[in-house]
């Protein structure tokens, strides 16, 4: 899977990923976080998240594990390196492109909310045609029962 330019694959260096990540950052900056994506092949590559960690946070970011890697080195690596982290405890709002099952997932990671005070979910890219649409149409109502949103970095979900 070719997951497009920018991104951080097997066997860099931590020469290259620094550079990548600045560069990254410096190319579409500023920005309060970042996060891993389409498998998540480096999140268990704990010398390699190490460095992705560093970078982050000598650039003032944020990490948010999106938990799409069973073998996540994440939580071990913030813990060495004495760094937080966010990670998605929610369910993909998207995995099907349909409203019906967006409502579903939706209700599922309000469940959680309701549970644990805060949920952070996610969605693909692939769904930026229709889940922005979405999340205003229910937006209003969910504001009426009294849940809050706020970005990652304003979360209560801090680890």
């Amino acid at each position: 899977v070719n997951p497009g330019p920018g991104a951080i694959k097997p066997g860099m260096t931590e020469s290259e990923i620094t550079a990548l990540m600045f560069h990254n950052i410096n190319q579409i900056g500023p920005i309060a976080g970042l996060n891993n994506h389409e498998g998540s092949a480096i999140t268990a590559d704990a010398e390699m998240m190490a460095v992705v960690m560093r970078v982050a946070s000598e650039s003032g970011i944020y990490f948010l594990d999106s938990r799409t890697n069973v073998e996540t080195k994440v939580p071990y690596v913030a813990g060495e390196l004495g760094y937080s982290y966010y990670e998605r405890n929610g369910y993909f709002l998207d995995n099907e492109k349909t409203k019906e099952n967006a409502l579903k997932e939706l209700r599922r990671n309000l469940d959680i909310a309701n549970k644990t005070g805060s949920v952070i979910m996610i969605g693909h890219i692939w769904s930026a045609d229709f889940l922005p649409a979405f999340l205003q149409e229910v937006y209003p109502e969910l504001v009426k029962k009294g849940y809050t949103f706020s970005v990652v970095s304003k979360s209560k979900a801090r680890k």
